[in-house]
């Protein structure tokens, strides 16, 4: 079973979990893929009680009613002038449905699906949710990626975000990893959505009081609820330091929900593109007799900050960047600003030579193959410098992992996986005599080239 039946749960719940405060949304779904799903036939009788009870679900749930009298108009204009009379069976029609739904709104979360896409609590097996749970546990609850980078900079990917009982270790134990960064990036560029309470609790990392983050409206039951951050966290907070967030055109509703709070609160910088705009939190109804469920936008979510959300627009980043820049440009502006604050000569160098780094990885320094070639070879102490597919990389004897040399001009390299420089010395004639390995505290080690 995959993890998009939990999602679905999470989502069924919504009613009675609303005191988590952030929306508890689904990833984001563009276009829907019934492949392998069980189809059914349908007749006009059938084709018209489906598009009846569209509409009648969208006239009760859908958190804007002027849009659900728009989409209730649009379907029955086309249920009266024939447009859906070619569609023989359910998956085709309920496709075509979700996409009329859309034309109207934009709403990434509203759709049609097959019923058996949507399961309720009591209708998942204790086997199925202990598979879920081992799946959770396999993929790490969504936390795929935890290091440190170049320059202090602590580096947290998220795919996805599930519930307080799978994601509130993981959270801890990476957020407790890195809190001694001079800077933090949290990568959301491939995360969908998932489920609110990771972010809510990642955010109350970052605030050294309870935090307002977002107002939560729920038109048929007429109810507000607030998303605050949490008055506990376990671990030290990281309060002080450059917080920046990378996003895609890919990154989708509980993730837009994180970079929407933290952009508005002016307590991160947001890198990437612009993201997909799917704000609004959502509900799913079945309907076992006509075999589908409908997917509806419920709520909205807006800032107390402007008083407005990001539903179908979109969350324009600080520094706009194609997505696969979207790291070292982060990497270089928190280094900028990490260094105007360093009072130590030792960790300023440090500091600038990570700065060096990440300016070469988005100003690359061409070398053609005829000038790698002049550095590649045999070096003493068993060092090999080699090209492959245009870059340069360097090991220190056979089986030890290679590293990735990033020019820097003149001979010199940035190593990308150490805090260190290659500094290939040439002879009078110019060809290259030794390789000088050096690290910021001036301690050096030179390998000889070797006659070939």
């Amino acid at each position: 079973m995959s993890s998009l039946i939990m999602r679905r749960i999470l989502r069924f719940s919504m009613f009675l979990a609303v005191s988590l405060c952030l929306p508890i949304t689904a990833n984001a779904q563009n276009e829907a893929s019934y492949d392998g799903k069980i189809d059914t036939t349908l007749d006009a009788n059938r084709r018209a009680e489906i598009v009846d009870t569209v509409i009648s679900t969208l006239n009760k749930y859908y958190i804007h009613p002027d849009k659900a009298a728009e989409m209730a108009e649009l379907l029955r204009k086309n249920l009266t002038d024939g447009a859906y009379d070619d569609f023989q069976s359910r998956n085709p029609f309920i496709r075509q449905l979700t996409k009329d739904l859309r034309s109207i709104t934009h709403d990434l979360h509203l759709g049609v699906w097959p019923i058996e896409w949507s399961l309720t609590l009591d209708e998942i097996s204790e086997e199925a949710k202990a598979k879920e749970a081992l799946m959770l546990r396999y993929d790490n609850y969504g936390l795929p990626t935890v290091r440190r980078l170049q320059g202090n900079i602590g580096y947290l990917e998220i795919l996805d975000f599930t519930g307080p009982d799978q994601a509130a270790d993981a959270i801890a134990a990476a957020m407790n990893f890195l809190s001694s960064s001079d800077a933090l990036v949290i990568d959301l560029r491939r995360c969908g959505g998932g489920e609110g309470y990771g972010g809510r609790l990642l955010l109350s990392y970052l605030f050294k009081e309870p935090t307002y983050l977002a107002t939560i409206y729920t038109r048929y039951t007429d109810s507000t609820v607030q998303a605050w951050t949490m008055p506990f966290v376990p671990g030290p907070r990281m309060t002080d330091i450059p917080v920046y967030v990378l996003q895609s055109r890919r990154t989708a509703s509980a993730a837009e929900s994180m970079s929407y709070s933290l952009q508005t609160l002016k307590r991160a910088t947001i890198v990437g593109e612009k993201s997909r705009g799917a704000a609004n939190p959502v509900d799913e109804l079945n309907f076992p007799d006509l075999s589908i469920t409908v997917a509806v936008s419920i709520s909205d979510v807006t800032s107390p900050i402007t008083g407005t959300g990001w539903e179908g627009i979109g969350i324009t980043p600080d520094i706009d960047v194609p997505a696969e820049s979207a790291l070292p440009a982060a990497c270089r502006d928190a280094t900028e600003k990490v260094i105007k604050k360093d009072t130590d000569e030792d960790i300023r160098k440090l500091h600038q030579w990570a700065l060096d780094m990440y300016n070469a990885q988005l100003n690359p320094v061409k070398m053609d193959k005829a000038q790698m070639d002049q550095l590649c070879g045999e070096y003493s102490s068993s060092v090999s410098v080699w090209q492959e597919d245009g870059h340069l990389y360097m090991r220190r004897y056979d089986g030890e992992p290679a590293v990735t040399l990033i020019p820097l001009g003149n001979d010199e390299f940035a190593v990308e996986e150490r805090e260190a420089r290659a500094r290939f010395i040439r002879n009078p004639d110019g060809a290259i005599a030794e390789l000088v390995f050096v690290f910021a505290d001036g301690y050096d080690y030179t390998f000889k080239r070797l006659n070939e």
